[in-house]
């Protein structure tokens, strides 16, 4: 097997595609031709703006923030919520310390101290948490609708071509997915052109119903009135006293398990 470059800490400046390889400049100045290149660069792709110019994206109503704290809450291998009309907290830990996310509804990255100011229970004391976090993800729950996922050399991987949004939590999964399929593509069919449509026709089905999951989910993941809220929570505390509650779950995880096994490899 051929070795593998890896360069950290660089990213593409500019890219033209020619009929002998992709010229490629680096932002450190380093510069290539490269038979392929493949955009895997996440929902702000840089990839995807040089070669497909800007690609709107479709934001779905919320914000998420997810970082590493202390766990001052005494979970172990569990997961707590704590909801408010328009804002969500959950927290998890196995053995360690806790992941914590913060859900809200309003425009593409809002302030989340404005949107979480005066919440109840813990809300204050992970609010500073956050202040001191290392490793803070925040953006908008947004989905990216590439109109296609190759040109020339060039191809588009996971959230670069098709997010879901972290709201279908299946982003990985499709990521993962897409680069055996393109794998596989490149493999049968010794052309890259055929080989990106033949990734492209068999992935779209697969990424459209990923797709559809992601925005059915951002419903529940952005709470609305106090009702609905008190509905749920109801819910989640019997489940365990149902009589018939094995059903009740494989009922809530159908449509998950649809999305997830939308394709055959």
């Amino acid at each position: 097997m051929g070795e593998a470059d890896y360069r950290f800490g660089d990213a593409i400046a500019s890219l033209e595609d020619g009929p002998d390889g992709a010229d490629v400049t680096f932002t450190s100045g380093r510069a290539g031709r490269y038979e392929l290149v493949v955009g895997a660069d996440g929902l702000h792709s840089a990839t995807r703006r040089q070669v497909f110019g800007e690609v709107p994206l479709t934001h779905l109503g919320g914000n998420i923030a997810i970082f590493t704290t202390e766990n001052t809450l005494g979970i172990d291998r569990e997961e707590i919520m704590y909801a408010e009309p328009g804002r969500l907290i959950f927290a998890y830990a196995a053995g360690g310390p806790a992941r914590v996310g913060m859900i809200f509804a309003g425009e593409p990255k809002s302030s989340i101290d404005e949107a979480f100011r005066g919440g109840g229970w813990r809300t204050a004391e992970l609010l500073a948490a956050m202040q001191k976090a290392g490793d803070l993800y925040f953006d908008s729950l947004s989905q990216v609708e590439a109109p296609r996922w190759s040109s020339g050399r060039v191809a588009l991987l996971g959230d670069a071509a098709h997010c879901p949004s972290p709201a279908s939590g299946q982003g990985t999964s499709m990521a993962l997915v897409g680069a055996y399929v393109l794998a596989e593509a490149l493999a049968e069919a010794g052309d890259h052109t055929a080989a990106f449509a033949t990734y492209e026709s068999r992935m779209r089905p697969y990424v459209a119903k990923n797709m559809a999951f992601g925005r059915r989910m951002v419903k529940d993941m952005v709470p609305g009135g106090s009702f609905a809220i008190a509905f749920r929570n109801y819910g989640m505390r019997t489940l365990k006293y149902h009589p018939r509650k094995e059903q009740v779950i494989e009922r809530v995880l159908a449509p998950l398990r649809e999305a997830a096994t939308a394709i055959a490899i």
